[in-house]
């Protein structure tokens, strides 16, 4: 088995705090292209009998831990800006 490391950028920026199923298609901005492009390069794995499983992860915010603690900084400093233009949701099994 191969694991190729993606991103949830795959499904590409465009997204407004909608649940997307991990059937759905590809975006088509710049992230979601470089994704494309990636798990195209892992996909020529299957061609040797490897079995292909693509893992499109993103940044977890929590107040427990992870980047939250940095990515705050510049906001308590009065330079912060906006991260991304929409929410994001992500349907992790296909009876939800």
């Amino acid at each position: 088995m191969f694991l190729a490391g993606s991103a949830i950028g795959y499904y590409g920026s465009g997204l407004a705090a909608t649940r997307v199923a991990e059937s759905a298609p590809a975006g088509h901005d710049f992230l979601a292209l470089v994704c494309v492009a990636w798990e195209g390069a892992a996909e020529r794995a299957e061609s040797f009998g490897v079995r292909v499983v693509y893992a499109r992860s993103g940044i977890v915010l929590s107040e427990r831990g992870g980047p939250l603690e940095s990515l705050l900084r510049p906001f308590r400093l009065f330079v912060g800006g906006r991260l991304a233009r929409a929410a994001r949701f992500l349907v992790d099994s296909p009876g939800r």
